[in-house]
């Protein structure tokens, strides 16, 4: 399936999740048991190295008490 021009791709925003886990005094272990998610997935999220799902985003907006939109970001394309 071809990728229309114009499409927008976002992901999760892993500087923005690291930065909010902090502020909270959650380690990653901690955020991990509030959403469910391994340490490793955490710490994945954080250096972008996996995109993250709508689901993954919307358990982090959760634990993290804030709105799902502060964390993501477009990602940025290579064309």
């Amino acid at each position: 399936m071809r990728e229309e021009k114009g499409t927008n791709k976002y992901r999760i925003k892993g500087q923005s999740v690291m930065e909010k886990r902090i502020s909270m005094g959650y380690t990653q272990e901690k955020l991990g048991e509030l959403t469910g998610f391994s340490r490793t997935t955490i710490q994945n999220i954080e250096r972008n190295v996996i995109s993250g799902t709508v689901n993954q985003l919307m358990r982090l907006a959760k634990a993290l008490e804030c709105e799902s939109d502060e964390l993501i970001e477009e990602e940025k394309s290579n064309e």
